[in-house]
């Protein structure tokens, strides 16, 4: 499997989730988006990035015989999205509760000058 993006830096941090049965295993990709299934067979593969964890993609089913695969990732990767997230003003920093993108108490964004 082979991840492609026109910024070569994100391409080195994309994990598969290969599961054969029930069982699963866990390929990383190198720095040149190259991810090794040393398996002679799988049912299922999740792709995930490291760095947008919260977003899984299916890759292969069962259904499906394929064994290479060639993905880029999705220019929307790296929006962000504070839906659900209340932020709020406490003197000059924005603060926010602890949340599903953020799982840290005390959540401080100071602005820098």
């Amino acid at each position: 499997m082979v991840v492609k993006d026109k910024n070569p830096f994100l391409i080195g941090y994309v994990t598969a989730m290969v599961f054969v049965g029930e069982q699963m295993h866990s390929f990383r990709s190198d720095k040149d988006g190259v991810i090794s299934i040393e398996l002679e067979k799988c049912d299922r593969i999740l792709l995930y990035h490291e760095l947008y964890p919260d977003i899984f993609s299916e890759i292969k089913t069962a259904k499906t015989n394929n064994n290479y695969f060639e993905v880029t990732l999705n220019e929307s990767l790296q929006q962000v999205s504070f839906k659900g997230i209340d932020l709020f003003f406490e003197g000059d920093n924005l603060r926010c509760h602890t949340n599903y993108f953020l799982p840290f108490e005390n959540i401080v964004f100071v602005r820098e000058d």
